[in-house]
């Protein structure tokens, strides 16, 4: 046989190929435009999500630059501008605070400060928006952020407005009036206010005392740790990194790839699916061109060429559509899962062409990839098998001897196992579409808001006395909460459990013999010791405190039995008297470091203490044990300070309820810990708070609401949900076509095979029952891999979740596997019933008359 040379000739088969084959060219393009959009739709979802977390990251913190070190020397500055890791060197002044109240007393936080152009641009600029004016120049202007502006109560600022200003700088209180040189849009929920370089330098700033050094490095940690060591630093002097908040863009990004990669192979088995069919269809077809001399080189070229055509006429379709979600849904999504306004993040699209390039490859090589098959098998077709070929009949028949053979169940079966591989691709494609979607809700059913607030927050509700948080407390602390307020929350419907916190500042007498060996330890790590002052000279100052009333700590309530007993099973060799403790004649200290543990040497010390209260007397407290910060953690007692820097005190000390009956009658709440029995109830319930919250006449207090952890959770964990369970339903969308195309070009195949079947007596009905059956068989044998593999690669996703997030805890979506299956059952067992119906309208003899010999 001698090759058909003329490229011409086959072109133009190809041509005649693909008029006559429209349905099948649909079937191709649609199939290559849904993989297309789906890869990029799930590209441009996963990288605008992973930028808008960097983008929150930075909003948070304020500012692009990594790094920064305060009072820098002159030498110290030119040896850091002169390392080569290092990026941009910016320049701030802290300046001082606006010193004025708003119309309910409370005094407005607003920070006036100055950033050099460097500063300003470089790392400032990206973590605000909508800029409006310039940066001030003149000693009398400044710049405000909205949230200023709003303290002051300016709606409609305008530039070059008046705002007089009374606040505190390094020379003390002053008052002046600034000229309004522009406003912006912050995202740290403070008011910010800037002033000029002239300014600070006739107010007498210097780097040396009042500025610090912002910088931004080629490498975090790495050039982080180089820093350190490269620059010499004063006793004073650290660098301070800034700490990346920790978010879900990694388990986007895993699961952007495992959802492209799951598309990628659904994709391939569709556009196979859509060539094979057709390839099997016009076998005769393509051995008669054997026949005339055709060569295996042409006949994959021709089905290869076709596939390229669908190609360049379903990517560029594919492309736009995504493009469209990209820049119109995708700002929507994001918006949806981050509020706007002055939510911490306002969504922005971020164009990347690298989506498409990456989009357009992936697409072309599954496009390619899912041809080659159905191109070998065309080209090694011999002119002898296609003579002999049915659409759809295996190529090599088994004789069976049975007596069930002409049982409709049997020959359903056998159907369906016909063409083994058009089988398996229906079942591979139902069940990857149907496995991802049970693995993408396994995760994202496993972090769930109530699991997030358990895991973030040790009350659903947390009033804390902010007096008490203070690094150094200056004024005695006015109390903000009373018994009332707290039977107020008690008599609210759905609330399960009211801790209340007492705390109160206690003397401490100083017993140098009780309080050596905590002192040496702590001499150790101290700022007096930086400061070059000997433990004797130390020691000195400790009396001078004590003898001013001023050497004392925190004395807190602790009521947590539970915590207790942890800590007797971590420490066996030192364990608490639950007891003593009880009775309140002993106390705990707190809080220790594994490197530095000075507390542990007051176990077994008496320590006399005398509470900062009117009926307040020396009480004896013998330390019964020492927390180290892993024993015992609470967001009612974590955040409490000191109310002077001492610093060579106890931290804080804890004492039962009968401990604070010893040692005063008059403690104040400092805080308050609230769980409610439902979590459906929690907005009702901060609702109730809040209206009950009104009635408190003091300011020094604040709230921390599980309302707000969950509407955090919900934020970031939405789009988590709509990018998995999107692709996840597009796959199984995927597993549907293929099982409806199969089923289409089968019964159209067959229905000659069917006319047959009716002449020798076979009813319609026994027909529609045996595709029915096959639709079953289909939706059983799915249903038995889903069962089996697919719950093996549930078990990983279970395996996998703590690692994802360690508040997530694994639950098997039971409700949605069943659903699933139910859904997967009705459409299998009613389309080839539907499909035979439509193409049965013929009469048995045309039927018969239009058979192909």
């Amino acid at each position: 046989m001698h090759a058909n040379r003329n490229k011409s000739a086959v072109k133009r088969v190809e041509k005649g190929m693909m008029k006559a084959n429209r349905t099948r060219n649909l079937f191709a393009v649609f199939a290559i435009v849904l993989t297309t959009f789906m890869i990029t739709t799930v590209f441009s979802l996963g990288i605008n999500y992973m930028e808008n977390m960097k983008l929150m990251q930075v909003r948070t913190a304020g500012t692009t630059a990594n790094v920064s070190l305060a009072m820098p020397t002159a030498e110290q500055e030119q040896q850091i501008r002169s390392l080569d890791y290092v990026k941009t060197v910016g320049t701030q002044y802290m300046v001082g605070s606006v010193a004025e109240e708003n119309d309910e007393g409370r005094e407005l936080s607003i920070a006036l400060q100055y950033y050099d152009t460097t500063e300003w641009e470089k790392h400032y600029q990206e973590a605000i928006k909508d800029l409006e004016g310039k940066y001030p120049a003149s000693e009398n202007e400044i710049m405000l952020s909205e949230d200023a502006l709003s303290q002051l109560g300016i709606t409609e600022p305008r530039l070059n407005m008046e705002i007089p200003l009374s606040y505190y700088d390094k020379n003390g209180q002053q008052e002046k009036t600034f000229t309004l040189s522009g406003w912006f849009h912050s995202y740290t929920g403070t008011g910010m206010g800037f002033v000029s370089e002239s300014y600070c330098k006739n107010a007498g700033y210097t780097m040396a005392e009042d500025g610090v050094l912002s910088l931004s490095l080629n490498k975090m940690p790495d050039d982080f740790h180089r820093i350190q060591k490269d620059v010499e630093l004063n006793e004073n002097q650290s660098f301070s990194g800034a700490v990346s908040m920790k978010s879900s863009s990694g388990s986007v990004i895993a699961m952007a790839i495992l959802l492209v990669f799951f598309i990628i192979g659904s994709g391939y088995l569709l556009i196979y699916n859509v060539l094979y069919i057709s390839i099997s269809k016009d076998t005769r077809f393509y051995g008669l061109m054997k026949t005339l001399g055709t060569t295996q080189a042409q006949i994959k070229s021709l089905v290869k060429s076709q596939a390229v055509k669908f190609a360049c006429i379903g990517i560029p379709i594919g492309i736009l559509l995504a493009t469209a979600v990209s820049f119109g849904i995708v700002p929507l999504v994001l918006n949806e899962g981050f509020e706007q306004g002055k939510s911490i993040m306002d969504a922005e699209v971020f164009f990347h062409p690298s989506i498409y390039i990456l989009s357009i490859l992936f697409s072309a090589v599954t496009v390619w990839i899912a041809c080659n098959a159905p191109a070998k098998a065309a080209a090694k077709i011999s002119p002898v098998e296609a003579l002999k070929f049915q659409n759809f009949a295996p190529k090599k028949t088994k004789s069976r001897n049975s007596t069930n053979g002409g049982k409709l169940h049997v020959m359903a079966f056998h159907n369906v196992f016909r063409d083994k591989k058009r089988a398996i691709l229906v079942f591979m494609s139902l069940f990857m579409g149907i496995t991802m979607i049970l693995g993408v809700n396994g995760v994202i059913r496993s972090m769930n808001a109530e699991n997030f607030i358990k895991e973030y927050m040790d009350y659903h509700f947390e009033y804390n006395d902010i007096q008490f948080e203070q690094a150094e407390q200056p004024n005695k602390e006015v109390p903000q909460f009373d018994e009332h307020f707290v039977e107020q929350i008690k008599q609210l419907g759905g609330v399960e459990n009211v801790d209340v916190q007492k705390t109160v500042w206690a003397g401490i007498d100083f017993d140098e013999t009780a309080l050596e060996g905590f002192m040496k330890i702590q001499y150790e790590d101290s700022k007096y010791k930086s400061k070059g002052q000997s433990y004797e000279q130390t020691i000195e100052t400790l009396k001078g405190y004590a003898e001013s009333g001023e050497y004392g700590c925190y004395i807190t309530t602790l009521d947590d039995d539970k915590a207790l007993e942890e800590y007797n099973a971590k420490h066996p060799d030192t364990p608490i008297d639950m007891e003593a403790f009880k009775r309140g004649e002993t106390a705990i200290a707190g809080k220790d470091t594994e490197h530095n543990a000075p507390n542990t040497a007051l176990v077994g010390k008496t320590l006399t203490l005398t509470a900062d209260s009117t009926d307040g007397k020396a009480t004896n407290f013998k330390i019964g044990g020492a927390f180290y910060y892993d024993d015992y953690s609470n967001n009612l007692s974590d955040s409490i300070g000191r109310r002077k820097d001492i610093q060579i005190v106890p931290n804080i000390i804890f004492v039962s309820e009968a401990g604070m009956e010893r040692l005063t009658k008059e403690p104040i709440i400092s805080a308050i810990g609230v769980d409610i029995k439902d979590i459906n109830d929690l907005e009702r319930i901060d609702s109730e708070l809040q209206a009950i919250n009104s009635t408190l006449t003091t300011s020094e207090w604040q709230l921390r609401s599980a309302v707000n952890q969950k509407e955090l959770f919900e934020q970031t964990n939405y789009s988590l949900s709509l990018l998995g369970n999107g692709a996840a339903i597009l796959l199984i969308v995927i597993g549907l076509i293929n099982f409806v195309n199969v089923m289409l070009t089968g019964v159209v195949a067959r229905k000659n095979e069917f006319a047959i079947m009716e002449s020798i007596g076979t009813t319609k009905k026994q027909i529609m029952k045996i595709l029915t059956l096959e639709g079953g068989i289909y939706a059983l044998i799915s249903t038995l891999l889903i069962m089996t593999f697919g719950n093996a690669f549930l078990l990983l996703v279970a395996d996998a979740v703590p690692h994802i997030a360690n508040y997530a805890v694994f639950e098997y979506p039971v409700a949605l596997v069943i659903g699933l299956i139910a859904t997967i059952f009705v459409i299998c067992l009613s389309v080839p019933a539907i499909v035979y119906k439509a193409t049965s309208d013929e009469t048995v003899i045309e039927r018969l008359h239009n058979f192909e010999n």
